[in-house]
């Protein structure tokens, strides 16, 4: 699937250009749930070199939140981490997140930006406004959305494309995720648009199926448009 000149990956990374682009991994956040050590970085390095190779890119940019928090457990993964994407990036950006106080301090490995300018596109993470123009792309939301039927309920990872910003969900399989129809946005960015003209796309693992704007979903799943 794509948009614009942005390759939309099933596994929930965009690619643009040079750039396999991911957000929100969360390095650590096993730590944080009591889960075994390796349980979201393992997979996420796997699929990394999967995408490099499927997508014929050598650049990395986590689009925030690399880390979960900053203690010494923690501190291990992440670097554990950063030496072993090296093996399959030449090159790797981290554009810092509201989880990524310290990151810098950990590794000369990395470029550490607040932003990266591409074109007309500007990658951010989305904890703050932006006063620059140009086609955002940003995570920090962790965008997913819950769809049922008779049998069954299930939750999917979701991009949402508005007039001037995508965004993307969080690159793993941890952190639960927020229903894009029942879930405030925390993000000044996103706040300021219209939610519901945005157009989903929605990732079943294998594919990326776009849905059509996120209103319409709303009002074929609810009747209504909800009040969030």
């Amino acid at each position: 699937m794509k948009i614009r000149d942005i390759t939309l990956d099933p596994s929930g990374a965009a690619v643009l250009g040079k750039y396999l682009l991911v957000a929100d991994l969360h390095i650590g956040i096993e730590n944080s749930l009591g889960l075994r050590k390796g349980v979201n970085t393992d997979p996420i390095l796997k699929n990394l070199e999967i995408l490099s190779s499927k997508h014929d890119t050598d650049t990395l940019v986590i689009i925030g939140d690399l880390k979960h928090t900053f203690n010494f457990r923690d501190i291990d993964l992440v670097r554990g981490f950063i030496r072993r994407s090296k093996e399959i990036f030449s090159e790797i950006f981290v554009i810092q997140g509201n989880h990524d106080t310290g990151i810098d301090l950990l590794t000369k490995d990395i470029n550490v930006q607040e932003s990266l300018e591409y074109k007309d596109y500007v990658i951010v993470h989305g904890h703050k406004s932006v006063d620059r123009g140009g086609f955002i792309i940003m995570g920090h939301e962790h965008p997913v959305i819950d769809l049922s039927n008779r049998f069954r309920s299930s939750r999917y990872i979701c991009f949402l494309e508005f007039e001037d910003v995508l965004l993307l969900p969080a690159f793993n399989n941890v952190s639960p995720g927020n229903d894009v129809l029942s879930s405030k946005f925390s993000s000044e960015i996103l706040n300021s648009r219209d939610r519901w003209n945005a157009i989903l796309y929605v990732s079943d693992g294998m594919d990326v199926f776009r849905l059509g704007r996120l209103g319409d979903v709303a009002i074929r799943i609810y009747g209504e448009i909800p009040e969030i």
